[in-house]
């Protein structure tokens, strides 16, 4: 009888230290699982309306929220510059929803347009009940391609007389390869053609034409 109970107390005794040690294990998957969650991004899933100021009047955006992901941009609203703008409408919505991440850069010529989309998406984030602070400063990774390129002439700056120091190196016979940071050749000069007497009466006179676009 007194070996029996010895038995069972030595039984009860594996029990319980199984028992802590599988309660143990639970503890920490659970853990485990709850950090994990709480290191990506939390939204409340749907689509919000965004405002910020641009540069010619307020621009509105729509976002598309899942529970983890924002999943599209649209703007829906703006009176921005045509042409001077139109890069940052493409690029901007697109590099955010590819890097979930509001530190994306801003095209250059339309700084003003590309903070105010960034700016109207981060009203959207903090609606969904996003760490807009957090996504200001979440880096993107970029991997950029090497190319190697063979030209007669490099001309660094394609504005007004960029533009036409490589135009001339070009009818001259030269490979010719300009680079610019503007989101187009001519930088500001693509609002002020009048300097360029483009359409001139001389140009008339002899028959040359020039592509409007």
């Amino acid at each position: 009888m007194e070996l029996f109970t010895k038995l069972r107390s030595r039984l009860s005794l594996i029990l319980l230290t199984c028992c802590i040690v599988l309660s143990a294990c639970s503890s920490n998957v659970t853990s485990n699982t709850t950090t994990s969650t709480t290191n990506g991004e939390s939204y409340k899933a749907g689509t919000y309306t965004g405002s910020a100021e641009g540069k010619n009047g307020e621009m509105s955006v729509e976002v598309t929220f899942s529970d983890t992901e924002i999943t599209s941009i649209e703007v829906k609203q703006g009176s921005e510059t045509e042409g001077l703008a139109h890069p940052a409408l493409e690029k901007i919505p697109a590099s955010i929803v590819e890097g979930q991440s509001l530190a994306v850069d801003v095209i250059s010529g339309a700084t003003v347009t590309s903070n105010a989309i960034i700016d109207a998406v981060a009203d959207c984030i903090q609606q969904a009940g996003g760490d807009v602070e957090k996504l200001r400063t979440k880096a993107i990774v970029k991997n950029g391609v090497n190319e190697e390129i063979t030209t007669e002439v490099v001309v660094v700056g394609g504005g007004a007389s960029g533009s036409a120091a490589a135009l001339k190196a070009s009818e001259n016979g030269a490979k010719v390869i300009v680079i610019e940071t503007t989101a187009s050749p001519a930088e500001q000069g693509t609002m002020a053609g009048g300097m360029f007497a483009t359409n001139s009466s001389e140009q008339v006179e002899k028959g040359e034409t020039v592509d409007p676009q």
